[in-house]
């Protein structure tokens, strides 16, 4: 988590209603998506928002720039805030000009939708920019499984138990203080995509 805005009080609430409501319109759009981060890590691991977290993550796998711009219209025509990055430069499988990240805000709550892209053996994307790359297994993300929250029904990704641990290490202890700059497993030293 990086920030100083949280997920909790009345801000939770909010950010319940406009999860459900991004992946509603997600779906409509077919676009294929799962729980990502610390949204997922919360739900999974305490069937809640973490209440110390500063926005929700969605992964979407790369390859459906149209229909997520689509969904993000739709979005925008209901009063949410939108946007979207792309990115500047290539590496690997994140070609400049291609979509990166897009966002939905109901005032200070944001959901994040992290587009990340596979070679043969992993998705990659990355954070901040293009100062830090990322890479989990394909096995991830090729196929998602399906969990309840909140009374709606959510795509996670496959495996989720080896997911987390990938990502978290020990993600059954709670940490407050955890950075996505620094302490995610996924990170990756600047190598050749598939190294």
């Amino acid at each position: 988590m990086a920030g100083k805005f949280t997920l909790d009080g009345r801000n939770a609430v909010i950010a319940v209603d406009l999860l459900k409501t991004v992946a509603a319109t997600l779906q409509r759009h077919q676009v294929r998506f799962a729980l990502d981060g610390g949204t997922l890590l919360g739900i999974v691991r305490e069937g809640r928002l973490l209440p110390w977290d500063n926005d929700m993550d969605l992964v979407a796998p790369g390859g459906q720039g149209p229909r997520i711009r689509a969904a993000l219209a739709d979005l925008a025509q209901a009063g949410f805030q939108t946007s979207r990055a792309q990115f500047k430069d290539d590496y690997g499988p994140l070609k400049q000009g291609r979509l990166r990240i897009a966002k939905v805000r109901s005032g200070e709550v944001c959901v994040d939708i992290i587009v990340k892209y596979p070679d043969a053996a992993h998705y990659y994307w990355v954070v901040a920019g293009k100062q830090i790359k990322k890479r989990v297994d394909r096995r991830f993300y090729d196929r998602f499984d399906m969990i309840d929250f909140a009374g709606a029904r959510f795509p996670i990704p496959a495996d989720v138990g080896d997911y987390l641990t990938a990502r978290y290490g020990d993600w059954r202890t709670p940490v407050q203080a955890y950075d996505y700059r620094t302490d995610d497993g996924a990170i990756i030293p600047d190598a050749p995509i598939g190294a």
